[in-house]
């Protein structure tokens, strides 16, 4: 039973961990403190600007304020999930489940700040005639 037990408590912070991480990769850039937002800048060596600076169109640099973060995207290549299904087209052939990874980078044109998100597509192949 103890054995049982101490299994059951690993599992649990294993998903925990797993369940804080995936969060984190779905939410974007952090928000900073101006705190930290003006230890950066000051470091970098961007004069901090005043609150009552106006933030160019797009989108917004979450550091500096100034710039825009420019996007690029990269994909990996699809992958057999091993999921299967009836093909809606030939009832006699089997679909087949491909995945594949979207990474979408954004990096501040001012600050280089940059960040990145993550997502999955999905798609179904016909692996017949």
């Amino acid at each position: 039973m103890k054995r049982f037990t101490a299994l059951l408590v690993s599992l649990l912070v294993i998903l925990s961990c797993t369940a804080v991480f995936a969060v984190d990769a779905v939410q974007g850039p952090r928000t900073f403190t101006e705190e930290e937002r003006t230890a950066f800048l000051e470091a970098v060596g961007i004069e901090v600007p005043d609150e009552d600076t106006i933030v160019p169109y797009g989108l917004t640099c979450p550091v500096c304020l100034k710039g825009t973060c420019e996007e690029s995207t990269t994909t990996t290549s699809w992958k057999r999930t091993g999921r299967t299904r009836t093909c809606p087209d030939h009832w006699h052939y089997q679909d087949i489940e491909e995945k594949r990874t979207l990474i979408h980078e954004y990096i501040c044109n001012v600050c280089l700040y940059g960040y990145e998100t993550q997502e999955t597509e999905y798609r179904w192949v016909h692996d017949h005639p």
